[in-house]
């Protein structure tokens, strides 16, 4: 009986530091991961991303590691100021699966959007709001952290 004690306490004891550990490498990425994305969105996809503030959470999508992006502001980089903001959103909750956070893949599993406005516009001279550069896949520079959005 004595042992079964222990042998539970130990997993309990490692479940504890497996979720902390997760949640503080989380955090850590935090500001790493909100930059990838702005410069994915810019590089790839010809979007500009603004964001007020991030949050991390563990638990509020398990098992799914979620960041939260705050008033957030997405609009086509293409043509500034031109046309209305693709998407204003009061918050944007995106889930990442933990197994490829670990290595350094940033994959976005789910996105929750909360109190946005969507603009598709189409203006008199033809130009689009919503018109995206296609992906670009370069290998010539890699830094060790690969970002993905589908």
């Amino acid at each position: 009986m004595k042992y079964i004690k222990r042998f539970f306490l130990g997993l309990l004891i490692l479940l504890i530091l497996s979720g902390a550990t997760v949640f503080v490498l989380i955090t850590y990425y935090k500001k790493e991961m909100g930059a990838l994305l702005v410069a994915n969105l810019k590089t790839n996809y010809g979007l500009e991303l603004k964001v007020e503030d991030i949050t991390v959470s563990f638990f509020d999508n398990w098992p799914h590691a979620s960041v939260k992006l705050k008033d957030v502001y997405l609009a086509n980089s293409n043509s500034p100021g031109i046309s209305a903001p693709l998407l204003k959103a009061g918050s944007i909750a995106l889930s990442f699966n933990l197994e490829r956070m670990m290595h350094k893949e940033f994959v976005v599993k789910n996105i929750s959007i909360n109190d946005a406005d969507l603009n598709l516009i189409r203006n008199a001279d033809g130009s689009k709001n919503f018109e995206f550069k296609k992906p670009q896949h370069d290998t010539s520079k890699h830094t060790g952290i690969s970002f993905e959005v589908n």
